[in-house]
């Protein structure tokens, strides 16, 4: 394959010589350094129209929305059909993008659907648990019930769940709902919820009400049929941008989380087809400083994502921030992508990262 450009450069003794990534280092994955107005959004621009007009799909998840819409008017007319556009919270569009965290899509067989139910609670867990307290009884509670929802042949979203957990009647009539389904390997513990008291089930259901509550949040994830199948549309090699320009700092995180999650997730199934059938998949995250979350499962994306063919860009400005709230994702970043491209920044703590990581080299 012909390389993704990225640059040039010009010595006497060479004279003109470009400068590109090979296809073989697509999926050991990049990081760009670069304070805003050093070049770093042109340079992602470029990157990521030579994947469009080269037929891959990618997801590009941009939290300040400049470069998304730069993006959007140079794509190429025949990749028009292929883009899926995300921006949660937005006032211009009268359809919102809806995710239902807690639909598992089709499955061929009951073990696929298994795996499927578990990644789902994976990701349920990431998206809830946030870098707060996270006891052994809220794990309890909440998968259980989300396993039931995700099992059950009725759809449910993470607002019913909320409405479920909200009083005793309520979860008695949804451990009935389990029963009446024949969930056996659930009911036990669904009855058992149904009876505990209100202050036992307070700290689950104030971790949901932040999304039931928030009018950006609920619009996001209270479809019973998601409006969007993150799968599907990695399968089908589509263009997903997300301008993830939410005010909220946690909850932009959760949607780049659970994106993120169902992105690697679909990713992961490559195992079961051949290799040469595996077409290269992209994921750019922008401003990754601002979006990043130790629940993002980064560590295994950047160490396995290469079986499967995706590459992953990521893209900070503060690499030093980064440390102080996200240690093991700097950790991990440093650890596993092999290209490191950097422009100007401005904090002297900032350079000495980037210029100790590349003295590593």
């Amino acid at each position: 394959r012909e390389p993704l450009w990225l640059g040039y450069d010009t010595t006497p003794l060479d004279g003109f010589r470009e400068v590109g990534l090979e296809d073989l280092s697509w999926f050991q994955h990049m990081t760009v350094f670069g304070t805003t107005g050093k070049g770093k959004s042109t340079m992602l621009n470029i990157f990521m129209n030579q994947i469009a007009r080269k037929g891959y799909g990618f997801v590009f998840i941009d939290p300040k929305g400049d470069t998304v819409d730069d993006l959007i008017t140079q794509l190429p007319d025949h990749r028009m059909d292929d883009i899926v556009w995300i921006e949660p919270g937005s006032e211009d569009f009268e359809q919102v993008a809806g995710i239902n965290f807690l639909d598992p899509g089709a499955t061929e067989t009951q073990k696929e659907f298994d795996r499927e139910v578990e990644s789902i609670i994976d990701d349920l867990r990431a998206v809830l648990r946030g870098g707060e307290y996270w006891g052994p009884k809220m794990e309890g509670i909440t998968m259980n019930i989300a396993r039931a929802m995700i099992s059950s042949r009725r759809q449910f979203t993470l607002v019913d769940m909320y409405y479920v957990l909200a009083d005793n009647e309520s979860r008695m009539k949804f451990a009935n709902v389990v029963s009446q389904e024949g969930m056996d390997f659930i009911h036990e513990y669904t009855t058992k919820i149904a009876e505990m008291d209100e202050e036992e089930i307070d700290p689950v259901l104030r971790r949901i009400q932040d999304w039931v509550e928030d009018p950006i949040s609920r619009g996001i994830v209270a479809h019973r049929k998601g409006t969007i199948n993150i799968s599907d549309a990695v399968e089908e090699g589509k263009i997903i941008l997300v301008r993830n320009t939410l005010r909220s700092e946690e909850i932009r995180k959760v949607v780049s989380t659970g994106i993120m999650r169902r992105v690697w997730a679909t990713i992961r199934k490559r195992e079961k087809m051949e290799e040469a059938d595996r077409e290269p998949f992209f994921a750019i995250m922008d401003e990754f400083d601002d979006i990043a979350s130790e629940n993002m499962s980064l560590d295994k994306m950047l160490s396995k994502a290469r079986s499967g063919k995706m590459s992953v860009t990521t893209c900070l400005q503060n690499p030093s921030q980064l440390r102080e709230f996200a240690p093991q994702t700097l950790k991990q970043l440093f650890g596993n992508v092999n290209t490191m491209f950097s422009f100007g920044v401005k904090e002297a703590e900032d350079a000495r990262l980037i210029a100790k990581r590349f003295d590593d080299d």
